[in-house]
């Protein structure tokens, strides 16, 4: 069957021609051969990495619900021509479908997500209109809001008891205890520990990458995510957790050193510290850096006296910039070409949001839909606690990760998944149910 046959199928099937989309968006068969198919791919966009991907799988006609044709500006006309020159010189028939896909009521997008989240059952009625056609499902009840309603508890209680610690600590008058010695004496004692630590974690940051030779940051980009490739190594793979697990709190405690003593510019030490940063970031994994910067504040907020009104800017700031940078490096790891073809800032903050990075509620839900209900009884944070011990010792630890225990749990293969993330409160959840989620509310209970 060639692409022209089977374009004729799918409308029939998505009813397309019924169908008025948004002004410059075409519908159906947007790029052809007179090639019989033989493989079929689906992808979200048919931007340039889509396409070479489909390529390199030997894909010859890929169905994408974001097509080639969108407005008709200069850039557009740019883009387009690259995507079709693209499409044409590797073999790859493109065939869109937008709103109709949006509508399906079996096979649509919106409906695929319903089944992810393990709401295919729950009661539903359409989200909303778009050039005057209902598209997309809005659940009534359902695992995310189970999921919402787990995490929202927690936090409602959470939020109140630390206050109110707070409250009490300050009524009751208690302080930190005086340092024994000056900050610059603990200084000279810790600053060589911190130097031979942190040289060796950045051995340890820098060995996956030079045993696999792949570098996440650099050698992705075409829809791959090459951290799998560097932490295919089972002998460093170990060493460069270990050594990510400490890199918050070496860089949050040499940064505080380092601006204690700034007038000096003690070189040596701010090297260390941005080599390890740059190493983390080379190696695709951000989350130790966002930790160290949190770390960092902390102590510097015990340092030097700031006023109380700068804290919410600077946070607010810093989510910002870490969103951003959380973005920027997901779309050089996987999808390069987006950053190239528009705004980097604007395509880095949709990746956060539509990628893969903030998807801790997303993913909870997921699981709920999968889970039997039967409580993990603390396996987890079992498992967290044997992390960084030697397989050796606990040969189990593997099967009590959360990530890869969630992955199991929907189905998928814990040896191609990093893991899924669940929330503070869903682990909790998972474990002990509606009890394990009060208890980790009330810490001082």
């Amino acid at each position: 069957m060639r692409p022209r046959e089977l374009a004729r199928i799918c409308d029939r099937i998505l009813e397309t021609k019924k169908f008025r989309d948004y002004p410059g968006a075409k519908n159906g068969l947007q790029v052809g051969h007179g090639r019989a198919v033989k493989k079929i791919g689906w992808a979200v966009d048919a931007d340039v990495a889509s396409i070479r991907r489909a390529g390199k799988q030997k894909v010859d006609f890929l169905v994408v619900h974001h097509g080639i044709f969108w407005g008709d500006s200069a850039l557009d006309r740019k883009i387009r021509a690259r995507r079709i020159r693209e499409a044409k010189r590797l073999g790859v028939a493109v065939y869109s479908s937008h709103l109709p896909l949006d509508a399906h009521p079996e096979i649509g997008n919106s409906t695929g997500l319903l089944r992810a989240f393990g709401l295919a059952n729950a009661k539903r009625r359409p989200f909303g209109k778009a050039m005057g056609r209902e598209i997309g499902w809005k659940v009534e009840g359902g695992t995310l809001t189970r999921s919402v309603l787990i995490n929202g508890v927690g936090w409602a209680l959470l939020i109140p008891v630390l206050a109110m610690v707070y409250v009490w600590c300050q009524h009751r008058g208690y302080r930190l205890a005086p340092m024994r010695a000056s900050p610059e004496e603990l200084d000279r004692r810790l600053l060589p520990f911190l130097r031979v630590v942190s040289l060796g974690l950045i051995v340890l940051i820098l060995l996956p990458m030079a045993v696999t030779r792949a570098v996440p940051l650099v050698g992705g980009g075409q829809g791959t995510d090459v951290r799998y490739e560097m932490l295919s190594s089972g002998t460093a793979r170990p060493l460069y957790h270990f050594a990510t697990g400490l890199v918050p709190v070496v860089s949050a405690a040499l940064l505080v050193s380092i601006l204690r003593r700034w007038r000096s510019f003690p070189f040596h030490d701010l090297a260390l510290l941005l080599g390890m940063a740059a190493l983390q970031v080379l190696s695709g994994n951000r989350l130790p850096l966002a930790i160290a910067m949190f770390i960092g504040a902390t102590l510097l907020t015990l340092e030097f006296r700031l006023p109380r009104w700068i804290f919410p800017p600077l946070y607010v700031g810093f989510l910002g910039l870490f969103m951003f940078l959380g973005g920027f490096s997901s779309l050089m790891r996987t999808e390069r070409d987006r950053l190239k073809e528009g705004d980097p800032f604007l395509a880095s903050l949709s990746e956060v949001y539509m990628g893969n990075n903030v998807i801790d509620l997303r993913d909870g839900a997921w699981v709920m839909g999968h889970w039997d209900f039967q409580p993990l009884l603390g396996q987890t944070y079992l498992g967290g606690l044997t992390a960084m011990a030697p397989s050796a010792l606990f040969p189990k630890k593997h099967d009590w990760h959360l990530g890869l225990t969630a992955v199991r749990m929907v189905g998928m293969d814990p040896a191609t998944h990093f893991g899924l993330r669940i929330t503070f409160f869903g682990e909790a959840f998972l474990n002990f149910g509606w009890a394990g989620v009060l208890r980790k509310a009330t810490p001082i209970s």
